[in-house]
């Protein structure tokens, strides 16, 4: 998100979100695998249950804090594009 936020041109703003995705595509399913090897029966739900509450928590309600905020923030936080195209 930093490096996309810094970006001056579009080029370097896409490479930098395909950058992010590749990164959340990697660390997502890792995630999942440590904790259905680190938990069992009902710890493994509420594991289970709490990351994927954590994940849609960070993915709807962050970038929407953030802009709140700060005007400007928007544009280094997740789901967010800094470009605006008029």
């Amino acid at each position: 998100s930093l490096l996309g936020g810094l970006a001056r041109e579009q080029e370097w703003l896409v490479a930098m979100r395909a950058l992010q995705g590749v990164g959340a595509a990697l660390a997502g399913p890792s995630t999942l695998a440590l904790i259905t090897t680190r938990f069992q029966g009902a710890q493994q739900a509420r594991a289970l249950g709490a990351a994927g509450y954590l994940t849609k928590d960070t993915a709807t309600v962050l970038p929407d804090a953030i802009r709140a905020i700060c005007h400007g923030a928007p544009f280094f936080s997740p789901g967010s594009s800094p470009l605006r195209i008029s």
